[in-house]
């Protein structure tokens, strides 16, 4: 497995430089953000995902490199009062890089790798799983968003070459610009507008009832290029609408929504994992800078909102070597 190759694992991924020393001249001073250590998860995992709901944190799968398996079943709950970690009940496929998300108190995790078509429910107040429709077309290296209480999820990575000819080969041609819909209260899938880019290990961000795609990996002469994209679609009309770049292009990285911005934090430029914040005002369609994450080994973290508090948990550095940091971010209104 070449690096590139095992870069893929990394999520739950060019601006000339003039055009970045502008960009990246303008900071934010009224969202600064605090950052403080909590308790680390109990195992060291990267390419989990995080979500909140009920008030807790949970992190879910990935991969531990301290156990043989590949892919993890792990779920674990944090709770912030207290400061403290526990275990929950396993997820039934173990898998990483998947699509996670909430909804009225239960936790669905969705596809992920390896190819996974499963759809998967967690109720936090039983600690229980069930089982749901699959998803129309199995991928992984998947992110999704939330409104009205449907499920989007576009883009993602659909299979690997595998043959006499072809052994384990990754393709350009397996990237996916697919957007479906999850419907929980019909338990049940719809095709959508597909997405101008092709690309996988994007993230997804509602606000105000519009999605927000954005980087990734994937371009036609190198599927594992870091991209800058950033992509809005509107569920009510089915189209989709170009939006500004990223300052530089990211993957892996970790996504916050506040107040109607959206925060992309740290993750991996190429193949370096860099500190870095950004923060995209969607009402002005402009992208700034603000207090960088504490720890340059941040790629395929996971991460969790509650109110004004970003949990950032797990992660890897540069040579995909996990770690099980949990860091609280405050931003200063």
């Amino acid at each position: 497995m070449n690096e590139k190759m095992k870069g893929i694992n990394r999520i739950h991924i060019m601006v000339p430089a003039i055009c970045c020393a502008i960009l990246l001249s303008s900071r934010l001073t009224a969202q600064d953000i605090q950052w403080t250590q909590k308790q680390s998860l109990p195992n060291a995992y990267r390419n989990g995902g995080a979500i909140a709901c009920n008030g807790k944190v949970y992190y879910m799968g990935g991969y531990c490199d301290s156990t043989p398996e590949r892919f993890e079943k792990a779920n674990y709950e944090y709770d912030p009062a207290t400061n403290i970690w526990s275990k929950k009940t396993d997820i039934p496929a173990a898998r990483s890089n998947f699509a996670m998300a909430a909804i009225d108190g239960k936790i669905y995790v969705i596809g992920g790798d390896p190819f996974s078509p499963k759809n998967e429910v967690y109720n936090s107040v039983t600690d229980s799983w069930d089982s749901l429709k699959i998803i129309l077309t199995p991928r992984q290296h998947i992110s999704c968003a939330v409104v009205e209480g449907k499920i989007y999820i576009a883009g993602g990575l659909k299979a690997i070459e595998n043959g006499p000819t072809s052994p384990n080969k990754w393709s350009y041609a397996n990237i996916t610009n697919v957007n479906e819909v999850y419907d929980p209260l019909t338990n049940d899938w719809k095709s959508l507008a597909s997405m101008p880019t092709k690309r996988h290990g994007a993230f997804m961000a509602s606000v105000n009832g519009k999605i927000y795609v954005i980087g990734g990996m994937g371009d036609v002469n190198d599927m594992w290029k870091t991209l800058s994209t950033v992509e809005m679609y509107d569920p009510k009309t089915d189209k989709w609408e170009i939006k500004k770049s990223l300052p530089e292009p990211r993957d892996g990285f970790s996504l916050s929504v506040i107040n109607d911005k959206i925060f992309v934090i740290g993750g991996f430029s190429g193949p370096e994992t860099v500190p870095s914040v950004f923060v995209y005002d969607t009402k002005l369609d402009n992208w700034n800078t603000t207090t960088d994450f504490p720890n340059v080994e941040n790629g395929s973290s996971a991460c969790a909102t509650i109110d004004n508090n970003i949990y950032i948990i797990g992660g890897c550095n540069k040579d995909y070597v996990a770690n099980g940091n949990t860091f609280l971010g405050t931003i200063d209104e």
